[in-house]
């Protein structure tokens, strides 16, 4: 049996006559009947009856319909060739807080891979990794979760930041922040918020809420707010803006102690710590 005429057939169904089957087809009136016609003696049954001057499906073509589309989508997947992975190519999920500031320090690695980096969310980026999307992923708010590994490679200083003289004389109470608009849920830490600030322990006045990193900088940069971030970021920014929109370490709010997180690379548990693993992990030690 032919699946050439499968197709012909349920183009027929769909299509609701020999006549608008034909012409979808490409073929003659009379060539798509004689090749139905084949089809009913292989099959052994009656497809069609006439209706009028059309024709309608029986029963038990109804029936080999459904299953006639099944074998067309078997035979159809057996003739694609799957796509291979390219080559070299290494992927990896993160926060935008590692996406945005340290690609340059992966030079080394790029210019021997080519890179799919996924910016995800908490929760998302574990996920990534336990179903495979990713190679592995960097964190520095690790949240448990079955099939991952976290493996510690060093830790990143936090501080206040904001303009030069923005805030200098404002008692910590009074200081506008901007924060991520995205809870935290599930930390082993404790904290709320994606950047890592203990409002259970020292309350802020948080005046604007983003989505996204590079909208908290803005506002920074832009005098209107100081950011809690760590140490690493505010140096790579500043090498590339003007003296006006650079950011300074402020002071903590007393009895705040210096906050070090520890960063994590984090991979499947079933797989082995790759050699790009280590060499990210390597050059992720200077950050700081």
């Amino acid at each position: 049996m032919e699946t050439k005429r499968l197709k012909q057939f349920c183009t027929v169904i769909e299509t609701g006559g020999l006549r608008s089957a034909a012409e979808l087809i490409g073929m003659s009136y009379g060539a798509l009947s004689k090749s139905l016609k084949i089809l009913e003696g292989d099959l052994g049954i009656q497809l069609f009856l006439p209706e009028g001057r059309g024709i309608v499906p029986t029963n038990e073509a109804i029936v080999i319909y459904k299953k006639a589309k099944n074998i067309i989508a078997q035979v159809e997947d057996l003739n694609v060739i799957e796509e291979k992975p390219e080559e070299n190519t290494i992927k990896i999920a993160t926060f935008e807080v590692f996406g945005t500031y340290f690609l340059h320090i992966l030079k080394p690695l790029l210019e021997s891979y080519k890179l799919d980096l996924h910016e995800t969310r908490q929760g998302e980026l574990e996920s990534f990794v336990s179903k495979n999307i990713v190679d592995f992923g960097i964190t520095y708010e690790p949240i448990p979760t079955p099939g991952v590994d976290f493996l510690k490679i060093t830790s990143v200083k936090m501080s206040i930041f904001a303009t030069k003289n923005q805030f200098n004389d404002c008692d910590f109470e009074k200081i506008p922040f901007v924060a991520p608009i995205q809870p935290v849920k599930g930390a082993p830490s404790g904290v709320k918020g994606l950047d890592g600030w203990p409002e259970h322990k020292f309350p802020r006045q948080i005046r604007h809420r983003v989505d996204t990193l590079e909208s908290a900088m803005e506002l920074s940069r832009d005098g209107l707010c100081a950011i809690y971030l760590p140490n690493f970021i505010a140096k790579i920014h500043n090498q590339f803006v003007k003296d006006n929109y650079k950011l300074y370490e402020k002071r903590l709010p007393p009895g705040f102690k210096q906050v070090k997180r520890d960063v994590y690379i984090v991979k499947p548990k079933s797989s082995k710590e790759s050699l790009e693993m280590k060499k990210v992990a390597k050059w992720l030690r200077f950050l700081d």
